[in-house]
């Protein structure tokens, strides 16, 4: 038997049409995405959003239809009329949590997460402002079980952090940065140090969540959802092991020890291999470290269970290796409302997933962690 309420440390709202008409100043109307009603060859209509013109994401992707009980049955291609509103109303939301066993749950965005591949970054910069200013007020109306989490945008730093003070102000509990920064090249650059100092100052965790990716990242691709290939989807995780052994190697957590960054919605059973494959290179390949020793004396994979996490759905074999990657670094989270997500069984999942795993385990995975992590009660 599970314990009665779950929390989610990766939930997500769907963007209403309107949302940047709301929140942009009026001059930038024009250049932000939209919702548009397109109609395929068999007559057959769906919202999508788009951008310049161009495909970004489908509406569908992103909600289960009104009345869809079961994955089977959630598709891609929705009307924003056949969206349930839990998916954008804060309290039917939060009543669909509770349908899941869910009490708290760590709301981020679900078109914002497709923004970092938008090339102007100034506009990029406003789009992000917009989205963090809807967070704040979905969260707002139940603010007992939803806490939001920021967008930033971090080509340039000083701007990124200024939104992150004024985004913690507001209540937002962390904050989102791309998986790969695309064409500055690195997060083990020291030009980020003025974005880990201000975390580390204000203890928000950087979350880097599947699918923030900025141009020019390594086989990237272009702004739509759908330009990833077969193969480059099934190692979505690429990003974001490069990019946190990035901080590792760069010695980040040397000069920022209380900074804590963690990877999103790549599941997590990858973790081990990386965390050997680190060791090894630290142990072995001085060359290409240049000798470097952290200034804690621990080894990457040691360095990851003390400063970074990583949040699974349904990850059996993050669980089954739960001692190797760390179960204080593991959180569960529903996705929901997404197509991937467990709900409304993720009472029937955790159990399946967690079975034969201590309750102290389990507790920690499914709610423990993710409270801590935030300073949450």
């Amino acid at each position: 038997m599970i314990e009665a309420t779950l929390s989610s440390a990766d939930s997500h709202f769907v963007e209403p049409p309107d949302i940047f008409e709301r929140y942009l100043p009026r001059r930038l109307h024009e250049q932000a995405p939209r919702m548009e009603l397109q109609t395929d060859g068999n007559g057959i209509s769906q919202h999508v959003w788009t951008f310049e013109g161009n495909f970004v994401t489908p509406l569908g992707g992103g909600a289960p239809r009104r009345g869809a009980q079961d994955q089977g049955n959630r598709e891609f291609r929705a009307l924003w009329s056949e969206i349930d509103p839990a998916a954008y109303d804060p309290n039917a939301y939060a009543d669909a949590l509770r349908i899941d066993g869910v009490g708290l749950a760590i709301v981020q965005p679900t078109t914002g997460l497709v923004l970092w591949r938008v090339p102007d970054s100034e506009l990029l910069t406003a789009l992000f402002r917009a989205q963090n200013d809807h967070m704040v007020d979905f969260c707002s109306g139940r603010p007992d079980m939803l806490k939001g989490v920021a967008c930033l945008n971090v080509d340039d730093v000083s701007i990124a952090c200024a939104e992150l003070r004024r985004c913690r102000d507001l209540g937002l509990v962390a904050a989102l940065i791309p998986v790969h920064p695309g064409a500055a090249g690195s997060y083990s650059d020291p030009r980020y140090d003025e974005l880990w100092a201000t975390a580390q100052e204000l203890e928000s965790p950087l979350f880097m969540h599947v699918a923030t990716v900025r141009p020019q990242a390594p086989t990237a691709g272009g702004m739509s959802t759908l330009a990833l290939s077969p193969g480059l989807r099934s190692v979505r995780e690429y990003w974001v092991r490069l990019s946190l052994a990035d901080i590792i190697f760069g010695r980040v957590f040397d000069r920022f020890p209380r900074l804590r960054v963690g990877s999103v919605e790549h599941e997590a059973g990858w973790v081990p291999f990386w965390l050997d494959t680190m060791d090894w290179t630290y142990t072995q390949r001085e060359v290409l470290t240049g000798g470097w020793r952290s200034a804690s004396g621990q080894l990457p994979s040691e360095i990851f269970r003390t400063n970074m996490f990583a949040t699974f759905i349904e990850d059996e074999l993050a669980v089954e290796l739960r001692r190797r990657i760390g179960v204080d670094n593991l959180m569960w989270g529903n996705d929901f409302p997404h197509t991937e997500s467990s709900w409304p069984e993720s009472r029937g999942l955790v159990d399946k997933l967690m079975s034969g795993v201590s309750e102290a385990d389990r507790a920690l995975m499914t709610s423990g962690n993710v409270t801590r992590l935030l300073g949450l009660s």
